[in-house]
């Protein structure tokens, strides 16, 4: 018995598809939000980076608008790692220096924060 292909699965299919993808979409820029808020509420570094940009977190309403924005140097991080911190300090337990990378003749400097709940 042979079976014939049916175009309207098919259609179905392509519509559930972008459906599908909508609301990961969504899903998606909902969690980036979610993060650019804790970042700029809990974060000196980024909290200042905004304000010295004229920057809040309700103006990011598109993953477009993320070239709004700028990019993280790494002599920030060297310069004030603290800042970075985005959890209380009582929270903190290690900043250990994980493993350092060459990267376009830039050393990168993985860190692992290990936290836990008291």
């Amino acid at each position: 018995m042979e079976v014939k292909p049916n175009k309207t699965r098919s259609i179905s299919k392509k519509i559930f598809q972008k459906i599908i993808r909508g609301i990961l979409d969504k899903y998606q820029f909902f969690k980036l939000k979610k993060c650019i808020k804790h970042a700029y509420n809990n974060s000196p570094f980024y909290n200042k980076l905004f304000k010295e940009n004229n920057l809040k977190p309700s103006d990011i309403k598109s993953f477009s608008d993320m070239i709004k924005i700028p990019y993280t140097e790494p002599v920030d991080l060297q310069n004030n790692p603290k800042s970075f911190f985005s959890v209380p300090k009582k929270d903190l337990l290690r900043f250990l220096p994980l493993q350092v990378q060459q990267v376009n003749q830039r050393k990168h400097i993985l860190l692992q924060m290990i936290l836990i709940k008291l």
